[in-house]
């Protein structure tokens, strides 16, 4: 029979094996563990409740609940399957336990359980410390491609594939399309973002936004957002930035933005940027601003060929229709002519075709030459004239400038339609005679001078004219750079009907002073630095002379002097300009100042301190060597000053208005536009009251660190606003003290570019 053999144990062994079984207190803590495990379970039974009632709540509103949510809610479900295992054998277990549960009937069965339960235990509170959830759910993103209608992609196949190609490489983020308005750059981009409902898997959204111009980055948000199902369209930017930021950084997207005009700060809206690594895409169509947008290879969209040009429109008309009625294509074009509200309008536009391109030229034009009537102020005529421009533009029949604001243009197309029209449909073709850029070297043959009404010879090489014609019903002549010297007095002196007479850019003109006497009544003159003096006797009402250059001083007639309202200086590169040379132009009302004038004499000597009592507009534009504007004192109505790029230091200079006791400038200012003056320090020292200021823009002045405000400046703050770039220029201002910087802080807003 066997036997057992006796195993001896030291001491030393009994305490190691007691530390290996009751170190951890798996048997020696069993019962607390359990209780512990208990109220922890129904803690986190509790959140569990709590964090699905308000998935509940938030799909019910179009809401997703969140992965991490779902993988949360998927461990309680299966600890709570565990633990119901575990307190189901509690009872067996618990009855194992002896020596007032410090040890164990079934030791290694115990030691088990017991590890079991506490390391579950463990896992409850670490669940319970992750239920915390701040959001529980996200919105539910559309289809990834909605699929948006379009025309055929006639001429611009190969175009659509080299974008397509380009815009799925990996290494590429953000592709950019330019071309000229109209040229077909929203079919193609919406032929591209149609392209991706192939690519099912590879991106979880794409967002299509039209940003067009003056768009802000809130419009922007909420479009973006709309698409996101987004809501909180009373929150702050930054709070939408965060929003839009949290659902599209988990995700690989495409955002395409249709017909942008200047940069869009994707970090502002809360985009995050496109890389190889997250895979997400950014495109866009535009005129001008790919490389400001991060695209240094832009793909440009070039109009299409005559051939291509002509199967879109068949396309559109079709053949049966052009076969029966072949002068449809003179009348499609007039159509957009046609369907003009109000003759003022045609006239406008037709008056387009002499080549004027820059806006505020093209309105005064229009208004010296009555399209537009100044019955009541000149400023509602100029506003009727951009609402007249933006009909045009709106209309497709001009495009405005793709590298300006202040420019329209013409297409080629569109010009010869309006001339066609303006001939009484080709029918009198010299009515209006347009021979603008083609190197003329003479004057150009006409038949019957008496039939032009106006005439465009822009950009030629004309240098002498001496036309012995008679051109009795010449309202309007352009004569722009045409490198002129000479004007016969004969050819002037027939011109008794002329309105507008634009002479810019003829430097050796100047030098030539045998300018003929003459009798012009309603001539709006256009000359450059060098030019001679106008000795006109003049009768005029039309108060009209723009960009006149003098020499060193004015040699006009007191006359026309006292009928210039709107005056342009240029060109001033070799002689300082003087102000005191404007002050027998009593009825001056504008006055733009641009490019390079190399000084202005201040110290003006005049008979009173409102020698500039109409002056109301003032515009400086690169006027490099002018360090303050301390002159604008003797403009006491003043309503709009315009700053642009130059190294003005101060506006009004404190030593020079010293002499100037009880002049308070800018009392009927209204607008104040400050841009990329680097040097500028000071508009004036001190606060001042502002009655009707409305606006202030200040871009680019980096040392410009204050406003002249008090808590009592602006008395009525609806609809005022200061428009800042960049966004430190807000941060860095200091104010006269915390009451003048609380009233005015809320009505700063910082500007995505300008």
């Amino acid at each position: 029979m066997g036997s057992c053999n006796p195993i001896q144990l030291t001491g030393d062994d009994l305490n190691r094996i007691f530390r290996l079984l009751c170190g951890k207190g798996y048997i020696r803590n069993l019962k607390e563990n359990l209780r512990a495990l208990k109220r922890e379970m129904d803690d986190l039974k509790a959140i569990e409740a709590e964090v699905k009632n308000k998935v509940a709540r938030e799909e019910a509103q179009h809401q997703q609940r969140l992965e991490a949510v779902k993988v949360w809610l998927t461990r309680v479900e299966s600890i709570d399957t565990r633990f119901n295992d575990l307190l189901s054998t509690s009872p067996v277990e618990l009855k194992k336990l002896c020596l007032c549960g410090l040890c164990s009937k079934s030791v290694c069965s115990s030691y088990k359980y017991g590890k079991k339960v506490f390391l579950l235990l463990k896992e409850v509170k670490k669940l319970k410390s992750e239920g915390n959830f701040k959001e529980v759910t996200e919105p539910v993103l559309r289809s990834v491609v909605e699929e948006r209608p379009t025309g055929p992609t006639i001429g611009q196949e190969t175009m659509l594939g080299e974008a397509w190609k380009r815009l799925m490489e990996d290494g590429v983020g953000i592709i950019g399309l330019h071309g000229m308005g109209g040229v077909g750059k929203t079919t193609l981009f919406k032929n591209i973002h149609n392209k991706f409902t192939e690519m099912a898997g590879r991106f979880d959204v794409v967002i299509w936004v039209v940003v067009s111009q003056g768009a802000t980055i809130s419009k922007l948000q909420e479009d973006i957002a709309q698409k996101l199902n987004l809501g909180g369209t009373n929150k702050s930017e930054s709070d939408k930035a965060i929003d839009i930021h949290r659902v599209l950084k988990g995700k690989r997207f495409v955002l395409m933005l249709d017909d942008i005009w200047e940069k869009v700060d994707l970090e502002a809206i809360g985009v995050p940027f496109p890389t190889r690594e997250n895979g997400c895409k950014v495109a866009f169509t535009t005129r001008e601003v790919c490389g400001r947008m991060g695209d240094h290879e832009p793909m440009k969209v070039d109009c299409l060929g005559q051939e291509e040009a002509w199967e879109l429109f068949k396309s559109k008309v079709g053949d049966y229709t052009l076969s029966r009625d072949p002068a449809i294509v003179e009348h499609a074009k007039k159509f957009s002519y046609d369907s003009l509200a109000g003759e003022h309008i045609k006239s406008c536009f037709l008056y387009c075709a002499l080549f004027p391109e820059d806006k505020e030229e093209l309105i005064e034009y229009w208004i010296c030459e009555g399209f537009i009537k100044e019955d009541q102020s000149y400023k509602r005529a100029v506003n009727k004239g951009y609402e007249v421009l933006g009909t045009l533009i709106r209309a497709n029949l001009l495009t405005e400038q793709s590298n300006s604001r202040r420019g329209v243009v013409m297409h080629d197309v569109v010009r010869e339609m309006a001339l066609w029209i303006a001939s009484d449909f080709g029918k009198q073709k010299e009515t209006f005679l347009v021979q603008a850029g083609v190197g003329l070297h003479e004057m150009p043959k006409v038949k019957d001078w008496r039939a032009v009404r106006r005439m465009s010879l822009m950009k030629n090489e004309l240098k002498k004219i001496t036309c012995g014609s008679k051109c009795s019903e010449l309202t309007t002549l352009l004569l722009r750079n045409t490198h002129l010297k000479n004007l016969s007095g004969e050819f002037i002196g027939s011109m008794q009907k002329l309105v507008v007479l634009d002479l810019s850019r003829n430097i050796d003109i100047g030098r030539y002073r045998s300018w003929p006497p003459c009798s012009i009544l309603t001539c709006r003159a256009q000359l450059v630095e060098g030019a001679a003096a106008l000795g006109a006797s003049t009768s005029s009402t039309d108060n009209d002379l723009y960009r006149v250059g003098f020499e060193a001083y004015i040699t006009i007639s007191t006359e026309l002097a006292n009928c210039i309202n709107y005056l342009g200086i240029v060109g001033f590169e070799e002689k300082p300009f003087n102000m005191s040379s404007l002050l027998s132009m009593e009825n001056l009302r504008e006055l733009h100042v641009s490019s390079h004038v190399s000084a202005i004499d201040t110290y003006i000597k005049c008979r009173g301190s409102s020698c500039f009592t109409n002056l109301s507009v003032v515009t400086m534009f690169r006027c490099h060597g002018i360090k303050d504007l301390t002159w604008l004192l003797f403009s006491p109505n003043l309503t709009r000053l315009e700053i642009f790029e130059g190294e003005l230091e101060e506006i009004i200079n404190k030593e020079k208005a010293t002499n100037l006791t009880g002049t308070t400038p800018f009392q009927k200012l209204e607008h104040l536009v400050l841009r990329n003056l680097p040097e500028l320090e000071s508009i004036y020292w001190s606060p001042l009251p502002f009655p009707s200021l409305r606006h202030i823009g200040v871009y680019d002045c980096p040392k410009l660190r204050k406003l002249p405000f008090d808590a009592t400046s602006v008395p009525r703050l609806g609809g005022f606003k200061i428009n800042m770039y960049p966004r430190e220029q807000k941060t860095e201002l200091e104010w006269e003290n915390e009451d003048t910087k609380h009233r005015f802080l809320p009505f700063i807003r910082w500007v995505l570019s300008y």
